[in-house]
C-alpha cells in the first residue's frame, strides 16, 4: 500500500514546480534477432490511434478505481502514439523482415500496412504494488486489395520494481519491448497472406 501511495504521490503534485521543463523519457526499440523472410515487400506503419488520456506526452497512471493522473515532472519525448510508431518501426527495421519499413512521414504506400490502436499504456496502481500495462490492437491491411488480412490483440503486464517514478517508466519500457517483439514476430510470420 505504501508503494501505491508513493507512486500516486508523485502524480498528485501535478505541475506545481513551475518554470522548469519536465525530464523527458524515450521508449527503446527491442533488439531483434534477424528474421529470415521471403518477403520482398514494404511495410507501412501508421500513427496509432488512442484516446485523449493516452494521446499525450504525459505519462499516465491509473488507480484501481479508474481515476487517471500523470507522473509529475516527467514526460515522453513526443506524444505517445508518435513515439510508439517510431520505435515499432525501428524494431521492424532491426528484424530485417521487410525490404523497407515506412511511416506516415515517408508519404509512400507500402505493400501492407499496420493500423494500430493503443488501448492502454500506463502504470496501474493497486493494493499489492504497481504494474506497467500495455494493451494494443493491430490490424494488418493488404494495400493492394484494400482488405484486412489479420487482426490481433497484444497485452503485457510488468511488475514495477520499486516506488520511484523511474521504476514505473522502466517497467513501461520493458512492457513496450515485449509487445513490440510480439507484433514484429506475428506480422513477419504472415507470409503469403498479404
Amino acid at each position: 500500500m505504501a508503494a501505491v501511495a508513493m507512486l500516486l504521490g508523485a502524480c498528485s503534485l501535478g505541475s506545481i514546480v513551475g518554470g522548469s521543463p519536465p525530464a523527458t523519457y524515450d521508449l527503446q526499440a527491442p533488439s531483434m534477432e534477424k528474421i529470415r523472410s521471403a518477403r520482398n515487400s514494404q511495410l507501412s506503419i501508421g500513427i496509432p490511434i488512442a484516446i485523449r488520456t493516452i494521446d499525450t506526452e504525459e505519462i499516465l497512471v491509473k488507480a484501481l478505481d479508474g481515476r487517471v493522473s500523470y507522473f509529475s515532472g516527467v514526460a515522453w519525448g513526443d506524444r505517445l502514439p508518435r513515439l510508439f510508431q517510431a520505435r515499432l518501426a525501428q524494431a521492424f527495421e532491426n528484424s530485417g523482415s521487410f525490404r523497407a519499413v515506412l511511416t506516415s512521414q515517408d508519404r509512400v504506400t507500402g505493400d501492407i500496412s499496420l493500423a494500430i490502436e493503443i488501448r492502454d499504456f500506463e502504470v496501474e496502481t493497486q493494493a499489492g504494488g504497481s504494474e506497467a500495462v500495455v494493451d494494443v490492437y493491430v490490424k494488418v491491411v493488404d494495400e493492394h486489395g484494400s482488405t484486412v488480412v489479420g487482426t490481433k490483440r497484444f497485452q503485457e503486464r510488468t511488475r514495477v520494481a520499486g516506488t520511484e517514478v523511474t521504476a514505473g517508466i522502466q517497467a513501461l519500457n520493458t512492457t513496450f519491448q515485449k509487445v513490440a517483439s510480439d507484433i514484429v514476430a506475428w506480422v513477419s510470420m504472415r507470409r503469403g497472406q498479404a
